[in-house]
């Protein structure tokens, strides 16, 4: 895999991961859909400056977008959402305890 796949290869991915949509990268980073497109699919390689808005948008550290096992590392706004999650998850189950307690208390 060269240097252009592997950025293609985590750009995705980390998009991916954010879950958000070529269109919205594009905004984010100021650039057309079809850049992103291009730069995704290997035509294109992003200049310098590019490189750090694509950085910013999607959360990593420029060596990301160029590391062969990725796995490893977790971008911090995936990190954030989990957390957000697991909040919103024990703040339900606080609240179902009260109900079930209310309900069956005499």
């Amino acid at each position: 895999m060269n240097v252009r796949q592997l950025l293609a290869q985590n750009v995705r991915f980390y998009r991916g991961t954010l879950g958000i949509s070529q269109m919205r990268l594009a905004e984010l980073t100021d650039t057309s859909t079809g850049y992103i497109c291009d730069i995704e699919h290997g035509r294109k390689f992003p200049s310098a400056r590019m490189l750090d808005q694509l950085c910013y948008a999607l959360s990593v550290k420029p060596y990301q977008l160029f590391m062969h096992d990725r796995e490893i590392v977790v971008s911090n706004s995936v990190i954030k959402q989990i957390r957000n999650d697991v909040v919103l998850l024990e703040q339900t189950c606080r609240g179902l305890r009260a109900q079930i307690f209310n309900h069956y208390s005499w």
